[in-house]
């Protein structure tokens, strides 16, 4: 169950609004010192980790966006990966996706269930129920992949009997 009053924004499992925890920390740098480490190697190619390390910080730590959003934007970058490896014209495919996430982030802020940063002023009613539904799409991707439940467990921050009990309150 979600707590009465919000957690702060250093925990990982915060449940709603902006958060920042010593694991993202630790994947920042991570990313910059395979950055670094991959530039000799394929040299501006290697700024596709830090994009994709930026996207996915303000999708999932700042915004919140999460289930098919996360999908969508991730099948449209691998296009324009392939696309930029093809025409090596990268303004126009960073253009491209920088539109496509734009996008994506004003779907999910005029949402219903916005629960990401700013939420108790953009979506006062609502972010509550929001919170409550992160993680339901990776959920039932991993079931149905029949991973086991601790591993689900941990990687979605929420014991599997919560959902059970919203999806037996929703449907009664």
């Amino acid at each position: 169950m979600l707590p009465e009053h919000n957690l702060p924004w250093w925990r990982h499992d915060r449940p709603w609004g902006f958060r920042f925890s010593v694991m993202d920390v630790i994947i920042f740098a991570g990313g910059t010192i395979t950055t670094v480490g991959l530039w000799q190697l394929v040299g501006p190619f290697a700024l596709m980790v830090p994009y994709l390390l930026c996207h996915f910080f303000l999708f999932c730590n700042t915004f919140r966006v999460g289930g098919e959003r996360d999908l969508i934007w991730i099948g449209t970058f691998l296009i324009n990966a392939y696309a930029w490896i093809q025409t090596d014209n990268l303004p126009l495919h960073l253009a491209i996706q920088a539109v496509i996430t734009l996008a994506l982030i004003a779907q999910c802020v005029l949402g219903r269930n916005y629960h990401g940063i700013a939420c108790a002023q953009i979506n006062p009613q609502r972010y509550r129920d929001g919170a409550m539904l992160e993680g339901a799409l990776t959920r039932h991707v991993l079931v149905a992949c029949c991973v086991p439940q601790p591993l689900i467990e941990a990687l979605i921050g929420r014991r599997l009997n919560e959902f059970r009990r919203e999806d037996e309150t929703a449907t009664s």
